[in-house]
This record gives C-alpha cells, sequence and structure tokens, in this order.
C-alpha cells in the first residue's frame, strides 16, 4: 500500500441519502475507490469571479452550481482530506486563505442571481443540513482546535465529525463534536468504534446545544430596555400567563420551551453557540431557520376629523332606486289622473293632480272638487297613494331626522398620502414625466429646506444639538399633520429618538450615500422614485415631529414624559396630529386610548407603510427541538394569546396622561345637520323677497 493511500471506503458506502463532496490537497486517487456502490464525487467550483488561494501555487478560477440549473439535496457530506492530517511524515503546507476555502465549501457550494441580467450580484445559498468529516491520524488531527485558532481551518463548520485512522489507513474510531462551544477536546467528542450510517451515526452522537443566547439585531423590534430578563426565563417557579396578580411576560413563554427542551438561556454571546433572536427575517430565511410572526408596518391613528357640510342626507334616507321606483309611480298617477280629468267627460272642474300629490307628500290637506272626488278611480289611485304615502314619509323622516341631529360629515384620513400638506394629492409614475413638472416638485418638496432639517436632527443626536427645535418652530404649521412616533432610547445614546422619524431620516441618509457623488440631495431621481416624494414631503419641517413646550436639552429626559405628552396631543381632537408606529405596538395604543378615552372616536388608518416580516431566527440550533416548540406556539395561536394577555396587564397597569371631562347631556347646537334646515329657510326667504320685489317693480311700472 503506498504510503499516502487510506481507506475510506467505510465513508463512501455509508452517506445515503446525502450528495458527496471531497475536499483534498493531492491524495491519491486510490483513495476514492470502493468496491461498493456510492454516489458519485462532487467537484468543487468556486464563484465565479472569485478568487480562492489553493496551496502557494496559483489561484485557481471555476464557475459555481447555479441551484437554478441543478437539483438541492435533503443534505450534503463533506470529506475534508489533508495530507498533514492524513500521513504521519507529512508537513503542514502553508495555504493562503484555507479556512475561507473550506467554508465556501461547506456553505457556498450553489448561487443564484436575483437578477438574471447582472452578472455581477449573486446570493450565495446556503446549505444547512451539512456533515462534515475530517479524516486523519489522532497524533495530527489533535491539533485541529489549534489551527482553527490560527485561522488554517474553518471555525464555521459546524457539524464536525472525525474519522481517526490506524498507521494503515482504516477506521479505529469515528467521533462527533458536540454542538455547544468552539474547542476539540475528548470531553467534547462522542465516539464509537464502528459505524452504520455516516447520517444516522452523525445524529445519534451529536447531543444539542444545551446552552443559547437572545439577540435583537434590529433595533425597531428591540424593546424599552433592548434585552430579555434571563432570570425570568431561568427561573424554576412557573407562573400562570392569565394570573394578572403576577408579572407575566414573554419571557415566561420562553422559560416553558428552554425547560422542555431541557436548554439555558444565557446572556454572554460566545461565537458556537446557539442563537435565538427577533429579526426582520427577511434577510435571513435562506440561511436559518426562521418562523414568521407577523407582518408590520408603519401605520398611524388619530381622533381628528375634517368636518363638512352637505345636503346629501336629504336623501340618502332612499336608495337611488327607491327614488327612481317613487319617481315612476307619481308620474304615472299624476299621468292618469290628469288625462282622466281633461279627457273624460267629468266637466268644467278646477283640478291639478300634482298638487294633491305633492301636499299628500308634505302631508298638508288639499282641496278637492266634489264631481272628482265622487270618482271610482280617483278613490282607487289616490286611496292607494295615501296609504303608501303615510309610510313613505314617515320612514323617510325618521331616517332624515335622525341624520338631521348627528354630527357633520367628516373627511378622516386613511393613507400616509392623507397626511400631506398639499391636499393629499398623489399620483402614479407616469404623472412624473416632465422635467417641468420635476422642476415644480422639487420647488413644492423644499429638499433644501429639508436638508438642513435632516442634519439640524443628527446634530440633535450626535452632539446634543437642539438648534432643530428652532427650525421646527419657525416651519411647522397647523394645517399640517403633526407626525408624531414612539419615543425610544437607543443603547449608547444620549438623546432619546422617535421611530418613525428615525425611519425617515434613515432613508434621507441612504439616499445621500446613493448620490455621493453627484450634487447632493437636489441630484434625487424623483422621476425614477415618484414614492420617495411622499416620504421627502413627511420629513418636511411643517410636519412637526417633534412634541412641543418640552426640553429637550434636559438630562433628565425620559421615554415616559415624551410618551404622557404624545398621548396629550394625540387625545385633543381639535389638532391635526397622529401617532406613527409600528403594527403591533399601535394596535396597543388603539386599544389603550378607547378604553382610557370613552367617547372619544379613534381612527386607525388604512395603509402599512413598508410592512416587513417580523419573526424568530434561529441560529446554530443543531438537532434542537427549540425551533419546533416555538413554532408549534406559534401556529396554535398560544404565542398571540399570549401576547394579547401581556399587553393587556400592560394597558391595565398603565395611567392616561389626562383626564378628560366629557359632558354627557346632549344638546343640539348649529355644529350638527340642522344647520342646513336655517340654510334652506334662508334660501327660500331669500327667494320670496325677490320675488315680491320684482311683483312690486313691476306694479309700479303698471301704475306709472
Amino acid at each position: 500500500m503506498a504510503a499516502n493511500m487510506i481507506q475510506i471506503d467505510y465513508l463512501l458506502d455509508n452517506i445515503s441519502p446525502c450528495d458527496l463532496l471531497i475536499l483534498h490537497d493531492g491524495i491519491d486517487s486510490r483513495t476514492f475507490h470502493s468496491n461498493g456502490n456510492h454516489l458519485l464525487t462532487e467537484i468543487l467550483f468556486p464563484l465565479p469571479n472569485k478568487q480562492l488561494d489553493i496551496g502557494e501555487a496559483s489561484p485557481f478560477t471555476f464557475p459555481a452550481i447555479d441551484v437554478t440549473k441543478s437539483r438541492s439535496a435533503m443534505c450534503r457530506t463533506a470529506i475534508i482530506l489533508i495530507n498533514f492530517f492524513t500521513s504521519l511524515s507529512s508537513k503542514w503546507r502553508k495555504q493562503r486563505r484555507q479556512n475561507e476555502w473550506m467554508e465556501f465549501a461547506n456553505e457556498g457550494h450553489f448561487y443564484f442571481r436575483p437578477d438574471p441580467d447582472s452578472k455581477n450580484e449573486y446570493f450565495v445559498v446556503r446549505d444547512r443540513n451539512i456533515f462534515t468529516v475530517v479524516v486523519g491520524h489522532r497524533e495530527k488531527v489533535g491539533g485541529l482546535s489549534l489551527f482553527m485558532d490560527l485561522e488554517r481551518f474553518s471555525k464555521e463548520v459546524y457539524n464536525l465529525g472525525i474519522a481517526y485512522i490506524s498507521r494503515e489507513g482504516s477506521l479505529e474510531h469515528f467521533c462527533v463534536k458536540g454542538q455547544d462551544g468552539e474547542d476539540i477536546h475528548e470531553g467534547n467528542l462522542n465516539c464509537v468504534d464502528k459505524m452504520g450510517n455516516l447520517i444516522t451515526t452523525f445524529i445519534n452522537l451529536s447531543a444539542p446545544p444545551k446552552y443559547w443566547y437572545f439577540i435583537v439585531e434590529d433595533f425597531d423590534l428591540q424593546k424599552a430596555n433592548f434585552t430579555m430578563d434571563i432570570k425570568l426565563v431561568n427561573d424554576i417557579n412557573v407562573l400562570n400567563p392569565f394570573n394578572r396578580s403576577l408579572p407575566y411576560t414573554v419571557e415566561h413563554l420562553a422559560q416553558a420551551v428552554f425547560r422542555k427542551a431541557n436548554a439555558t438561556l444565557v446572556g454572554l454571546q460566545i461565537t458556537k453557540r446557539a442563537r435565538i433572536g427577533l429579526y426582520d427575517i427577511k434577510e435571513y430565511h435562506w440561511d436559518y431557520t426562521t418562523v414568521n410572526l407577523r407582518f408590520a408596518g408603519f401605520e398611524f391613528l388619530t381622533c381628528y376629523a375634517e368636518s363638512y357640510l352637505s345636503f346629501r342626507f336629504y336623501v340618502d334616507p332612499f336608495q337611488p332606486d327607491l327614488w327612481v321606483g317613487l319617481g315612476i309611480c307619481l308620474f304615472l298617477i299624476i299621468a292618469i289622473v290628469w288625462m282622466y280629468v281633461h279627457f273624460a267627460e267629468v266637466g268644467n272642474v278646477s283640478f291639478s293632480p300634482w298638487l294633491f300629490v305633492l301636499s299628500t307628500l308634505l302631508e298638508e290637506a288639499h282641496h278637492v272638487p266634489s264631481k272628482i272626488n265622487k270618482l271610482i278611480i280617483f278613490r282607487y289611485i289616490f286611496g292607494l297613494w295615501s296609504l303608501m304615502s303615510v309610510i313613505l314619509t314617515n320612514c323617510y323622516n325618521g331616517l332624515m331626522i335622525s341624520n338631521l341631529n348627528s354630527p357633520l360629515n367628516s373627511v378622516i384620513p386613511e393613507t400616509f398620502a392623507d397626511l400631506l400638506c398639499d391636499g393629499g394629492t398623489i399620483h402614479s409614475s407616469s404623472y412624473y414625466n416632465s422635467t417641468d413638472f420635476l422642476v415644480n416638485l422639487r420647488e413644492k418638496l423644499k429638499i433644501d429646506l429639508i436638508s438642513t432639517y435632516y442634519q439640524g436632527i443628527l446634530n440633535y443626536g450626535n452632539v446634543y444639538n437642539t438648534s432643530f427645535v428652532d427650525l421646527q418652530n419657525q416651519h411647522d404649521s397647523t394645517n399640517c399633520y403633526k407626525l408624531l412616533s414612539s419615543p425610544v432610547k437607543f443603547p449608547g445614546e444620549q438623546v432619546i429618538d422617535f421611530m418613525f422619524l428615525r425611519y425617515l431620516t434613515d432613508l434621507f441618509d441612504h439616499l445621500l450615500h446613493e448620490h455621493l457623488n453627484s450634487k447632493g440631495p437636489e441630484s434625487v431621481p424623483l422621476l425614477e422614485w415618484p414614492h420617495l416624494a411622499l416620504m421627502l414631503q413627511l420629513l418636511n419641517p411643517r410636519h412637526a415631529h417633534f412634541p412641543k413646550e418640552i426640553d429637550y436639552s434636559t438630562k433628565n429626559l425620559t421615554v415616559t414624559d415624551l410618551q404622557q405628552k404624545i398621548e396629550t396631543e394625540i387625545v385633543d381632537c381639535s389638532r391635526k396630529a397622529v401617532f406613527i408606529a409600528k403594527s403591533e405596538h399601535l394596535q396597543f395604543e388603539f386599544d389603550f386610548l378607547e378604553w382610557s378615552y370613552y367617547g372619544t372616536e379613534f381612527h386607525k388608518g388604512e395603509e402599512i407603510l413598508n410592512p416587513l416580516p417580523e419573526g424568530i431566527v434561529f441560529e446554530s440550533e443543531g438537532l434542537s427541538k427549540v425551533p419546533k416548540y416555538y413554532k408549534g406556539l406559534i401556529e396554535t395561536g398560544i404565542y398571540a394569546r399570549i401576547e394579547k394577555e401581556v399587553e393587556s396587564v400592560a394597558m391595565a397597569n398603565r395611567d392616561e396622561a389626562i383626564t378628560l371631562i366629557k359632558d354627557d347631556r346632549f344638546s343640539l347646537g348649529l355644529d350638527a345637520g340642522i344647520v342646513t334646515l336655517f340654510m334652506l329657510c334662508g334660501f327660500v326667504l331669500a327667494g320670496s323677497t325677490l320675488c315680491f320685489w320684482f311683483e312690486c317693480r313691476s306694479k309700479m311700472v303698471r301704475c306709472g
């Protein structure tokens, strides 16, 4: 047997149902031969336009495998054969960037292009079920941890097995590293002398991670304190979530999960420790195990409604089809009676059918000549009409009077476009197709003013400069909606920020970075991105974003202070103000305001701005059942029910910012539909006065 010849039949013949990948640096080809039937060996293809140095000689560049042109296996086995590990006499070959080479082989073997026309843009598709086996002698492989620390061997290999071979090249032991920690030592290896199926052996020897840590990457998803109470999760006392006398939180829900999985949540972040976190999962769903909780975006609520006068309620009691039927019926009645009176032998009788019909509708008496009154046709037609008119007039009066006593109709904002100062008119992208309009639009948007306001907000956050307050007070308008949002204090920052304002400034910051080489914000291509016109208008200082009558320079300013001030302004329905928050937070505020300020009618907008999937992301979970337990809680509705209960407790423990005194006595005033009666009466008086003037004038002319 050649000095470089080792036996891996026990691996090649027992990898079903996974694909096989062999990484080597010049092992004898006879090593890959087997008497049994096994899957064909896959060949490593690095990513396109990416050079990976294999050895000291020269870089190799090959195309990777396009996942859209190949199948995706349930799992993949990677066997690593390096001369230093498989030969007792070999020395370590310095291989540049070998750790990246191994990470790529394990996690970047497939790719796809989101845009087929873009040759340089691609996303790596990571295989999650990868089982990596390092083959070598115990004397050599024992230093694997050292090579990881020296970045000669990848630390990113998660399911790692070691096949210890004898001096003759046959299998001596097969060990699997535990899924907790990085180090490879005897205490972290579970071993067997003989092995059957490689995947089954991996599963049997792998222990799920016992220690997890919680992380929240996106500040928008974090709580006020940005931490999870580890003590509550690991508490030995089990709390009833529906006992409101006890401070139950979602941490106790995590307690139930980790207790059943026999795992512990820790607060210290350690590499290669299993992680659970709240994320915007759209960037993670193809790399990690994700469980979707909700789609959340920015929504708004307000109690402000802009009233307007309308005479529509005079025709609203009847549907259009009823009005049409009533008109046809009246026409036929009047026409039949008129023709009978004029063409039948009734005699010289003065009778107007339409005046009689009109008087019955107005519930007034009308004289009917005795000759007409004795006619059988008159009694049949007008007898039925009188009965029908009583029903119609009573129905009409009841519905109309109810509307007459109700408040005036009002316009309620439903979308973010309705909040704009420009009358809320938003056009499609085809509307932005002329340079002349773009110039006018830029003048409307006042981008220079927005840019100055944006810089003032940044200075407030970075150097605690409150000059933005003067800028806001100088330009804000009572005719524009005040855009107030959730106050939050991020870790490491001294000032209190506002979530929606943060979103707008981040968007503006992104625009500036996209156009650094241009002339500034004036070069933003609004023709290409008409949606940005709406976003920029919402950042206009005419829309106040900060509650007034607060000293922002004080160091003692708290989130609670701002929250109460915002609440005070929102419940004042005479002000044009809206509260903007993420969907779940806004729903909580909506329920709290309706409960605390009974009698005040609050409205939620119908638009969700920038909706994104939010959920729980699990990383390095291995064989743990924690993701499965969380998925069960969410899909069965238990998680949502517990969140609702926690919100109810928070609502009960929260006090309203102000006390509104409402007079339950009802007094009719001119701020309701009753004012239209005075207007109609005024029109009639004006018309009669005008007619009286014309009659007097005509008599004076005749007399003169």
